[in-house]
């Protein structure tokens, strides 16, 4: 999950975007199935950074919101944080 996650965020520096959607969605798909939920958390962050940044702002605010749920229950309050000030930005 973390080499998919890692990839994922290089593909999108590069603006390889279908390449990036493509490993970052896998990414978060293996940290689901293993249970992974601190990489799911890390992967729902680049994803709704990845979504804002093409415009697909309906799956960020998705995201976002999935990533802040996660956020509380792991108890991560810089995560918390950032999703918020996010969502706020962003609704």
């Amino acid at each position: 999950a973390h080499a998919c996650a890692g990839l994922g965020e290089i593909y999108s520096i590069t603006r390889k975007d279908d390449l990036a959607y493509q490993y970052l969605n896998q990414a978060l798909d293996i940290a689901l199935d293993i249970g992974e939920r601190y990489i799911e958390l890390e992967t729902l962050i680049v994803l709704a950074e990845f979504e804002e940044k093409t415009h697909d702002l309906k799956s960020a605010i998705n995201h976002w919101q999935r990533a802040l749920h996660l956020s509380e229950k792991l108890n991560m309050l810089s995560h918390k944080e950032n999703c918020e000030q996010n969502l706020e930005r962003l609704l």
